[in-house]
Order: structure tokens, then sequence, then C-alpha cells
């Protein structure tokens, strides 16, 4: 049967993987998406926090927008409760017709988180 075109089994060289070679690519393929979920994880915890934190800073804000127009014998020091968030003040005179005003912002998710601004106010002006 010499070159009738015919081959032999034992001639043909199938090409492909072998159950191995795929045991192998689908493990490291395992363990890449594995590591690409933890970052995910990771990046939306971080969000969370992200928020909650522009939160209490937008509180604290807002408190200090509320000291503002008022005399510094008006500001009271202690906690008040917004949501999530408690918001402590402490109020200290200093020099001369001024107060070391400290605001602080805590919330607890699965830790404590504490957020503080301090400044040192003085009395409104009068409006002429």
């Amino acid at each position: 049967m010499k070159g009738s075109g015919m081959m032999t089994t034992a001639n043909i060289k199938e090409g492909g993987f072998t159950i191995l070679e795929m045991v192998i690519a689908m493990s490291i393929l395992a363990i890449g998406l594995l590591g690409v979920a933890a970052l995910q994880i990771t990046a939306i915890q971080g969000s969370a926090y992200s928020m909650k934190a522009s939160q209490a800073t937008a509180h604290i804000s807002d408190k200090f927008e509320e000291f503002k127009t008022m005399s510094l014998s008006d500001i009271k020091a202690g906690p008040e409760k917004r949501g999530i968030y408690m918001i402590t003040t402490t109020v200290k005179s200093g020099p001369s017709g001024t107060a070391n005003v400290l605001i602080e912002a805590s919330w607890k998710d699965k830790t404590d988180h504490k957020i503080a601004y301090e400044t040192l106010m003085a009395e409104p002006q009068k409006a002429n």
C-alpha cells in the first residue's frame, strides 16, 4: 500500500492539550479570579468608608456653620445623635473673646471610626 495516501494510526500526531495541562491552566485561572474578587471586596469596603467619612465631615461642617452666627456663650458642648453619627462638641475658652471649638463625628460599623475638626472661633461681628 505504499503511496496509496493512507496513514496508519501510529503515524497520526493529534494536536491539543492534555488533561494535566488543562487542570494546571484552570487552577492558575481560578487563583487569578480569586485575587480579582478579593480586590473588588476591598474596593467596595473602601468606597463605603469614604462615603461615611464624607457624611461625617458634612455634619461637622454643618455644626460649624450653625456656630458662626451664635455668641460664644450660646455654643453648647455635648453629644448630639445624627443618624448613625454621634456628633460631640467640646468648647474651651481661648484668649480674649475667643473659644477653641472641637467637633468630633464618630460612628460604628465593624470598627469604631472618628473624624475631628478643631478651630478657634471669635464672637461674631455685629452688623452696623
